[in-house]
């Protein structure tokens, strides 16, 4: 059953499914939550406490028309629904539109975030999505690939050094 929370004059629409390993997934689209229930349920099955939310201005969720880009709102959004559901820190999935917010999610949250499982991105650009990602996680994905996630932690500084590789 959905529910609706009020963060910073926003409605905020959501739903939890299911117990264990915190995990929030956005759906990607401009649809109700409905669209995202049949991942949610699968990940529930798996174990996951599943936090299924509506982005602002996107289905169910309150409009926003305020603030520096689209992009920052649901991740500004998403970040105090976590604190109040307690899903942080937690992984993060997305498809779609859902990729985009996790990705900005994490990339303005990094301590809340215990994995990224992006879904369709919205281009197979690949020269976009690497020139996104210079700068951000571009690097530390490449030593990961090249070398395994415990050099890129160190490679980092520290800086994700709470995840159990």
């Amino acid at each position: 059953m959905a529910e609706i929370v009020n963060l910073n004059g926003v409605d905020i629409c959501f739903e939890i499914h299911g117990e264990g390993l915190p995990i929030v997934y956005t759906p990607g689209g401009f649809y109700p939550l409905e669209q995202g229930r049949v991942v949610a349920d699968r990940l529930r099955s798996l174990g996951y406490r599943v936090l299924l939310w509506d982005r602002p201005n996107t289905g169910e969720s309150g409009l926003v028309f305020e603030g520096d880009s689209l992009l920052q709102i649901w991740a500004e959004k998403l970040h105090a629904l976590t604190h109040h559901t307690g899903h942080s820190p937690a992984f993060v999935a997305g498809g779609s539109g859902g990729y985009l917010a996790s990705l900005c999610f994490a990339y303005l949250y990094p301590t809340e975030v215990k994995g990224l499982i992006l879904i369709s991105p919205q281009t197979d650009d690949q020269e976009i999505w690497r020139t996104i990602m210079k700068g951000t996680f571009g690097e530390l994905a490449g030593i990961a690939e090249e070398k395994g996630m415990a050099a890129a932690v160190e490679a980092s500084g520290g800086q994700w050094d709470f995840f159990d590789w």
